[in-house]
């Protein structure tokens, strides 16, 4: 009897410990909508020194926002001085142990990719289903904040 109490314990120890690292479908489904085109706003933007506030809204040195179509494509624009660019790319989802990521590759280089490699290419962590930060604050670009406008 104390075995099978024992291995009871154990399976469910096991089983609720499982999940999937690589389950695209799983992570859109769970901190992305069904409903697309999808527009992400930049609402804040962070300084490189800690003690700043954020700058938001009109105060913000650029407007941007990125639209996600259902199909894995995607567009950033980017308004700056009166100048507007925009890029396209695709974008997928992963995990890294417990961080849940948008990861965009875009079609061509551009000034206005924002990481840390010097590579047509982005991550973007997931906060919720309504907001996420771009990670080129880790090596010491602004931090971005974006919220769920669509």
């Amino acid at each position: 009897m104390k075995n099978l109490l024992f291995l009871t314990a154990v399976f469910g120890i096991l089983l609720s410990c499982s999940h999937k690292e690589d389950d695209p479908e799983g992570l859109a489904a769970k901190f992305i909508s069904e409903k697309f085109p999808q527009k992400w706003q930049l609402v804040s933007i962070q300084g490189n020194i800690s003690n700043m506030p954020p700058k938001t809204g009109s105060k913000m040195e650029w407007q941007e926002f990125y639209l996600l179509n259902a199909d894995g494509t995607l567009s950033k624009t980017r308004e700056r001085d009166g100048v507007i660019r925009t890029i396209t790319g695709k974008y997928s989802f992963k995990s890294i142990g417990i961080d849940n990521f948008l990861e965009v590759t875009y079609d061509s280089d551009s000034d206005i990719i924002g990481n840390c490699y010097g590579t047509p290419t982005e991550e973007l962590f997931i906060k919720s289903n309504v907001q996420f930060e771009s990670t080129w604050q880790a090596c010491d670009g602004p931090g971005l904040v974006y919220n769920r406008v669509e």
